[in-house]
């Protein structure tokens, strides 16, 4: 084979192209770490190579572990009233105010009542009747009724009491008088409201 030789010339020239070689790359090196070279925003992200990109970024950490149940916030204030139901269904009806009752004619005698009354005529004008529970806390209330026979309605008055004179506590007394203001036996209706 035929070595090729260089001319004195050629290496003159391939000393000259390393030293301009190296010099080029000394002042690169200075301009790039000199930081009176490299002004702020010069360099962007896009400048950058996929791996310096990544190394920028970072890893992501693992994960840690949750906290501690913070303590219970205030309670909010009320809220605004909502609008009105609608109206429910009627309830069954109640008892009648007035269950205990008596229609007396004027013989003394019990014509109807609400169930379970007996009545007593102590004299003239004065009678007692019984209920068949307590109406130490009840109103009775008695007004002169009519005859049985022909319905003719009395004149005179008569007043009622419940449970007075130290008789039972189911006892209502009546009593009633003509229009002198004496007793007399007289026809009369009585209710004892409860």
């Amino acid at each position: 084979m035929h070595r090729m030789r260089l001319s004195p010339a050629m290496v003159v020239a391939l000393v000259a192209l390393v030293f301009s070689l190296a010099g080029n790359a000394a002042a690169a090196k200075f301009l790039i770490t000199s930081s009176k070279q490299i002004k702020d925003g010069v360099i962007q992200t896009a400048d950058l190579s996929p791996k310096a990109r990544t190394a920028l970024k970072g890893h992501k950490g693992a994960q840690g572990t949750k906290g501690d149940k913070g303590d219970p916030g205030t309670p909010g204030a009320a809220g605004t009233p909502g609008a009105a139901g609608a109206p429910g269904a009627a309830g069954a009806p109640g008892a009648a105010a007035t269950k205990l009752w008596a229609v007396v004619d004027e013989n003394s005698a019990i014509v109807r009542s609400s169930g379970g009354v007996t009545i007593n005529r102590v004299f003239a004008g004065l009678y007692r009747l019984t209920f068949p529970q307590d109406v130490t806390n009840c109103a009775p209330v008695v007004s002169v009724g009519a005859t049985t026979a022909g319905n003719n309605l009395q004149t005179g008055g008569a007043a009622a009491s419940a449970s007075g004179g130290g008789l039972g506590t189911n006892v209502v007394s009546v009593l009633a008088f003509n229009v002198a203001g004496t007793s007399a036996d007289k026809p009369f209706d009585l209710a004892v409201f409860c």
